[in-house]
């Protein structure tokens, strides 16, 4: 059966690393897979993101609106609405946004059981 969300329906988390909000799209609870999870992050404007890297999953990002630097394995890459980036399992990356608007893209892990490292253990 179909089902519709709206945004305040789904499971949201503010980000103790950065100034991201996460809104929850795919995960086991709410479709009943392991298969592929999936969120949409917004990012504020002039933030940056905590480096990090995933061990067990092939990360997916879209990007809906906004740009900003998009660092991986220390190379940059400038980055704007319409953008794919497809990261193997260990590259470390983060985000850094442009003035003036948010950076909104959407995530996917395929498989959605992923182990996320932070770069630096004491990043709050």
């Amino acid at each position: 059966m179909a089902k519709i969300f709206a945004p305040n329906e789904l499971p949201h988390l503010s980000s103790t690393r950065d100034k991201r909000k996460r809104i929850d799209l795919i995960t086991e609870e709410l479709q009943g897979t392991q298969a592929i999870r999936g969120d949409m992050i917004v990012y504020p404007p002039e933030n940056t993101g905590s480096p990090h890297y995933h061990r067990g999953a092939v990360e997916i990002k879209y990007v809906l609106r906004g740009s900003g630097t998009f660092n991986i394995n220390g190379d940059s890459y400038h980055i704007h609405e319409g953008h794919i980036v497809v990261l193997e399992r260990g590259e470390v990356h983060y985000f850094t946004t442009d003035p003036g608007e948010d950076l909104a893209f959407l995530e996917f892990w395929i498989p959605a059981a992923k182990d996320t490292a932070w770069v630096d253990p004491e990043d709050p």
